[in-house]
């Protein structure tokens, strides 16, 4: 089979989802924002458009157009035209609208658009990724570079790097400078990131920290975590 007929192949199969995932969206009663979700997959709806995702890819649907991903590609349709790409690509299109990406998903449609990565699902109309390289995609982070999570994401599982870290009896999982703490969402373990806590000790500092000085105590100033040298490491304290 040629590289032309694999193309095609992946952007009717792109295409489809698109289809069968809008007319469930679609089918959905009005309301101002829903959510629904399954064993299969979960669609989420609200006035300015909706997505859906399952577990072989994603659609998002807005009024400035659509995207789908698959295995095998990703399609999206905006008033500018429809681009398609393989499994080993990527596509945006202007004007302010929509990106599409590979084999683990990440759409994105614009005006204050909807995001849908495909091996991730919704709880309660909150997506959890399926893990950090999964957040990464939808991020457009690169796969094992360092960057910090925004406070509230949620992942059914934490990095497998991570390290246990106890304060107060209450068990943390650390890595690359992001703290993330056990969950419920939508009657399922997450794990969600959580602010760094006072009394957390690290062995190693994360990247890109300075020296500080407050009142004339030294720290180690992480983006706008502060930690203190401590016999077993780092401490992270709230400086004041």
């Amino acid at each position: 089979m040629t590289s032309h007929s694999r193309h095609q192949m992946a952007a009717r199969s792109c295409l489809a989802l698109a289809a069968s995932a809008l007319v469930l969206l679609q089918s959905t009663a009005p309301a101002l924002a829903q959510a629904r979700t399954a064993r299969r997959g979960a669609s989420v709806k609200t006035e300015e458009g909706g997505a859906a995702a399952g577990r072989r890819g994603a659609a998002v649907k807005t009024d400035e157009g659509a995207a789908a991903v698959t295995r095998h590609g990703a399609a999206v349709k905006t008033e500018e035209g429809v681009q398609t790409v393989s499994r080993h690509g990527s596509a945006a299109v202007g004007e302010e609208a929509a990106v599409a990406r590979g084999p683990r998903g990440a759409v994105v449609v614009s005006e204050e658009g909807a995001a849908a990565v495909g091996r991730n699902g919704y709880r309660g109309g909150a997506v959890v990724y399926e893990d950090n390289d999964a957040w990464k995609v939808a991020a457009g982070v690169a796969v094992g570079a360092a960057a910090a999570v925004a406070i509230g994401t949620m992942m059914r599982k934490p990095p497998k790097a991570a390290t246990p870290v106890v304060v107060s009896e209450t068990t943390y999982y650390y890595d690359n400078g992001n703290y993330y703490a056990k969950a419920m969402s939508g009657g399922e373990v997450v794990y969600q990131v959580v602010a760094p806590p006072p009394g957390a000790i690290i062995t190693t500092l994360p990247a890109g920290c300075t020296a500080a000085n407050v009142g004339g105590v030294a720290y180690s100033q992480c983006g706008t975590t502060h930690y203190q040298k401590v016999a077993t490491g780092y401490q992270v304290v709230a400086v004041k």
